[in-house]
Parts: C-alpha cells; structure tokens; sequence
C-alpha cells in the first residue's frame, strides 16, 4: 500500500515600498519689488550715478513705460521744497515725482517722457514732513545708467523765545516790607468768684430759757 502525501511551503518575504518620483523642486523665490529695493536718499549724496540695469520691473509711472525701473524717496519737511532731475542718461527713460503714503506715492507731481533730464519740483505745504518718491523708468523696455541730482534745504531753526521779563519786587525799592496788622488775641471771659461754703439752722428743738 502506497500513501502519497502533499503540502505547501509558504516564504514570508518583506515587501519594497512602491517607488516614488523624486519631490518637484520649490519655486524660485519671487523677484524683490522696486519698493523693495527703494533707495533713501538723506543716507546719500547728490549728485550720484546710479542704473536700471538688472533692477525690478513692478511698477510703471503713470505716463507709461514698462522697463525695468529704479526708485528713490527722501522726507520733505513741512514748508520744505524737492527739486530733483537725472542731469544724464544713457537711454531713452520716462520720470515721475510723487508723494505721500506708501511707496511709490499715492499722489503724483509731474511725470516726463522728454526731456530725460527736465527737473521736477515739489513744495510741501502739507503742514507736517511727507515722503517724496522719484520714479525712473524706462520709455519702453529699455535699461541704462543714469546721474541724478536733488535737493531739500533744510528749514532755518525756529528763532529763539524772548527772555522772560523779570519779576517786578513786591515793594518799591529801598522800602521794607509794611507787615500785615495783627489781631489781637481773643479774650478769655473772667473767671467765676470762688464759692464759700455757708450755713443756717432751721430746726426746732429745746432752747435755753430766757429771762
């Protein structure tokens, strides 16, 4: 007699996780606006050259252009006056002058296509200091270098306050001081006379006799 006998051998084996594509690199970091990179310029001096070249392109004046554009701000003083124009340039720009709020101003004071180098001017007559904006753009698509030149005199100091007058004495000179009147201390009332002690017999009773 035969026996035939079967079974199954069963293999654990570990499994590979599933392949996954490699993570998609993160997005370049998004260029700086030219408010960003807006140059103070009470930290400069006039005048000094300067370029668009490789610089933002975020805003446009508001008489056009849309190259790359440079812009720069300086505080104006109440009563103050910003005179600043680009005396060259090496290309064909556009400019604009603004001021107030944030860059690049809410409030526009010229704007120049040609000539490149026309100056711009500005009182403020605002009552308190303001921020001055200066645009230069390109008419088009251009970039180039440029020099550009500004001032804001500085306010004369407030003049000095009269001395005080002084303090007339409270008498005439020479004269001493009259003391006021004194009252005189109130009087005490007079003192009661002292008791004297006294006494009388009113009762009945024996008696001596008389004669």
């Amino acid at each position: 007699e035969s026996v035939f006998r079967s079974g199954w051998t069963i293999c654990l084996e570990p499994l590979s996780p599933p392949s996954l594509p490699p993570p998609s690199p993160p997005p370049p970091p998004a260029p700086p606006s030219s408010c960003a990179t807006a140059l103070d310029l009470s930290t400069q001096t006039s005048p000094m050259s300067s370029s668009t070249v490789g610089a933002p392109n975020t805003y446009r004046t508001s008489c056009g252009g849309s190259g790359n554009e440079k812009i720069f701000y300086v505080e104006v003083p109440a009563g103050g006056e910003l005179t600043i124009r680009m005396t060259s340039n090496t290309y064909d720009s556009r400019h604009e002058t603004r001021w107030g709020g944030s860059c690049p101003g809410d409030n526009s004071v010229a704007c120049t296509d040609d000539p490149d180098t026309r100056q711009h001017s500005w009182t403020n007559t605002q009552g308190s200091a303001q921020t001055a904006f200066f645009i230069v753009d390109a008419y088009s698509s251009g970039s180039g270098d440029f020099v550009l030149a500004w001032n804001v005199p500085p306010l004369p100091p407030f003049p000095p306050l009269p001395p005080s007058p002084p303090t007339p004495p409270p008498y005439p000179p020479g004269e001493a001081p009259v003391p006021p009147p004194t009252s005189p201390p109130p009087l005490s009332p007079p003192s009661p006379p002292p008791l004297r002690a006294c006494g009388r017999w009113l009762g009945g009773g024996g008696g001596g006799g008389g004669g």
